[in-house]
């Protein structure tokens, strides 16, 4: 059976989605935009996919599956009303642009029996992360006391379609909700407090409000994580670390290097990934797939998603208010 699935917004990951989707028999993508440059370049990206200008005409039309790739501050009402229409949601990452709005899609998606709502984290399935989680969860670095994330990426910004980012308070947070969300996937604890602060890089050809953020959240267990997002690097740079009591685990997501410290002997040791970016979001979309025809649950359904949100919901009020903030 052929399943209609709309992505909404063409932005460079709506592209991707779309893109992605067409790759496979069963799929009929497509696309929907306001701008008529976005169904343009649609056009070009999955040639003969059929465009829609208007999101209300689109889901009068009951497409079987919607993806949300929108900016972030209408993933709640489409979200709401793409259930309402009987689809299958597959929604881009941050959850919502507010925690209130994550709540409501969270409550949304349990009022609509059958229809499930998977959140894009698909940083859930690099094999680095998953090798980290096994590790962690088998006690091989011992108790997690530190965690770190840190992005840097000035292409978010130069990719960006929308430029939300120039407009929405914190946005460099709600793109890169990836620290948050891989902390609780983890190590399944979530922050009592987030204390953050940012500032403006100047003489840079785009910005953000603001475009460079540094946050340390304290946990009721003896844990503290820390967070660095940046719009001003080039070339973009991430990495992750986990310093347990008896070793640590870092991974550079540029080298595709999971490095392993052993406290106890003294010696480090590396594993190498190899891999395209398009095979880790072919999982991802296989996977949706595979649980909107029945055969499983979504991978990271809202509720899954909640945490994360509200770490960096409390981020986002630290940032404004100078203050440390509870979760």
């Amino acid at each position: 059976m052929v399943r209609r699935v709309l992505v909404v917004g063409t932005g460079s990951i709506g592209l991707r989605h779309a893109r992605l989707l067409a790759e496979r028999a069963d799929v009929a993508v497509e696309v929907c935009d306001t701008r008529p440059d976005g169904l343009a370049e649609a056009a070009r990206a999955v040639p003969g996919a059929r465009a829609w200008s208007s999101y209300e005409a689109a889901l009068a039309s009951r497409p079987d599956i919607v993806v949300i790739a929108t900016p972030p501050t209408a993933h709640a009402p489409m979200t709401r009303a793409a259930l309402a229409a009987g689809a299958y949601v597959f929604c881009e990452k941050p959850v919502s642009d507010t925690l209130a709005g994550a709540r409501d899609m969270a409550e949304a998606a349990g009022r609509e029996s059958g229809r499930g709502v998977n959140i894009g984290f698909v940083q859930r399935f690099m094999p680095e992360l998953c090798r980290i989680r096994d590790q962690i969860r088998a006690g091989i670095i011992g108790q997690v006391c530190f965690a770190r994330y840190s992005v840097g990426s000035l292409a978010t910004l130069e990719f960006s379609r929308s430029r939300h980012q120039r407009d929405v308070f914190g946005a460099g947070a709600l793109d890169y909700a990836y620290g948050f969300d891989t902390f609780w996937w983890i190590l399944h604890q979530q922050p009592a407090g987030v204390y953050a602060r940012g500032a403006d890089a100047p003489g840079l050809p785009l910005g953000s409000r603001p475009n460079v953020i540094a946050a340390v959240a304290d946990y009721m267990a003896p844990l503290v994580a820390e967070v660095h997002i940046d719009y001003v690097a080039r070339p973009e740079r991430g990495s992750y670390f986990f310093q347990g009591d008896l070793g640590y685990l870092e991974f550079d997501t540029g080298r595709h290097v999971v490095r392993h410290g052993d406290r106890l002997s003294g010696q480090t040791s590396e594993e190498n990934f190899a891999y395209e970016r398009d095979e880790i979001m072919r999982l991802q979309r296989d996977h949706f797939l595979e649980a909107a025809a029945g055969r499983h649950g979504v991978h990271t359904p809202v509720e899954d998603a909640l945490p994360g949100a509200a770490a960096v919901d409390a981020l986002i009020r630290s940032l404004r208010s100078g203050q440390r903030e509870a979760v």
